[in-house]
């Protein structure tokens, strides 16, 4: 389980929680796709900075179907992007002005 998926089973578990485990990268396109098939419900998705950069393009295909269901959480701890020497907001910035 990934460090945002660990965290939310610490606060305590709920029977609508989905955790995805060894799956760095993939939520935001397991949200994208749970928002599309399922559009009377809402769809959070909690993810990390690295995670997004893994998968960025999911971002853009989020962007593309707009689900009015979905919300994806960022947390930007920047752990991976220091290390990876990137900056989340060049990354904002190509997805949201693409």
């Amino acid at each position: 389980m990934g460090a945002v998926a660990a965290e939310l089973y610490s606060l305590g578990h709920r029977p609508n929680f989905f955790y995805l485990q060894h799956a760095m990268g993939l939520a935001s396109s397991m949200g994208l796709g749970l928002a599309l098939s399922k559009p009377n419900r809402r769809v959070i998705v909690l993810d990390g900075d690295g995670s997004l950069l893994m998968k960025s393009r999911n971002a853009q295909y989020a962007r593309l179907y707009a689900p009015k269901n979905l919300i994806h959480v960022v947390s930007t701890i920047r752990v991976c992007c220091r290390l990876a020497d990137f900056r989340l907001q060049l990354l904002r910035d190509r997805i949201w002005r693409a």
